[in-house]
């Protein structure tokens, strides 16, 4: 049911939804994310799914997921980097090499082309781990 979802994630902290995850693992041997997934869809599934997780390191899966398969989804690069601070462009960097094992700096490098390359590129260029 939907509502029990927006209830238990939308009105619990991040500490309480790693509870929830771990107990109800311990319970029914499979994921919240997979009951998430299999239980709806869409732009609501990809928002429960987005609270399941630390932020930075759901942003470096979504910049993952933007830069793989044929052609990168430009839009999507645009949405996670362009709204963050240099601070948090670290964070999420950071949290991208230690789940990706390349640095952010590497894969806008191969992954992207032209002007915004570059624009990109100075972005996420100024801290050593990119």
């Amino acid at each position: 049911d939907e509502d029990i979802f927006i209830d238990i994630f939308v009105l619990s902290s991040r500490a309480q939804i790693q509870a929830i995850k771990d107990e109800y693992e311990k319970l029914y041997s499979h994921s919240v994310q997979k009951a998430i997934e299999k239980e709806t869809s869409g732009n609501f599934e990809k928002m429960l799914v987005a609270l399941l997780h630390e932020p930075h390191h759901y942003l470096a899966r979504r910049l993952n997921k933007a830069f793989k398969g044929f052609g990168t989804d430009e839009e999507a690069v645009k949405r996670i980097l362009a709204g963050q601070n240099k601070d948090e462009v670290l964070k999420i960097a950071e949290c991208y090499f230690s789940s990706y094992g390349k640095t952010l700096g590497q894969v806008v490098h191969s992954e992207l082309s032209g002007d915004f390359r570059r624009v990109v590129s100075k972005w996420v260029m100024n801290h050593p781990i990119l």
